[in-house]
């Protein structure tokens, strides 16, 4: 896919990791675009200044956190359900590991929704950590701290969204009362 818009460029290249399926097989649903849309749209609301606000740069963090997760959801929609999740969290011993899957895919949906709109951010942002951290103990801490080079497919990255969640739920009620 050539980029040709220099927004969805930017886009692009921010959110690339989290939304191709498969390499070589393009966007699924065009998120580029849906996502420089939703930038677009935060950023125009602001007055030309030199600097952006810390508010701001929260609001911008929080669309961005959500746009990465409500990705799992719906790729896992796309592809196969969330079947093959399940029979993981049942091998994990997880009861109704199916069930348990589609309720997952469906929060991962809802509540990233509900972090790009501002609401019930607290909620939302606390599910995600909780859905990180789970994933950290039964997938990633095995293979160490890196996600790539000294070692795979470690924590990394769940740690620095945790924080990311962390600074969106420790700053929702500010927001709420400006």
């Amino acid at each position: 896919m050539k980029c040709t818009n220099p927004v969805f460029c930017v886009v692009s290249l921010c959110m690339g990791s989290c939304i191709h399926l498969y390499p070589g097989e393009g966007c699924w649903l065009n998120f580029h675009a849906a996502a420089a849309v939703g930038f677009y749209i935060v950023f125009k609301k602001m007055k030309p200044t030199a600097y952006i606000t810390s508010d701001r740069a929260i609001q911008v963090l929080r669309i961005c956190i959500a746009l990465f997760m409500m990705a799992h959801g719906i790729t896992r929609l796309s592809i196969n359900g969330p079947v093959d999740f399940g029979t993981f969290l049942s091998s994990k011993g997880f009861p109704l590991g199916v069930p348990l899957a589609w309720g997952i895919t469906i929060l991962e949906i809802v509540c990233g929704l509900l972090l790009v709109a501002g609401k019930w951010q607290r909620l939302a942002a606390l599910f995600f950590m909780l859905e990180l951290l789970m994933g950290i103990i039964l997938v990633h801490f095995k293979n160490g701290w890196f996600v790539v080079g000294l070692t795979e497919g470690g924590i990394e990255y769940s740690v620095l969204l945790i924080i990311c969640f962390l600074l969106v739920f420790f700053t929702a009620a500010q927001q709420r009362e400006s």
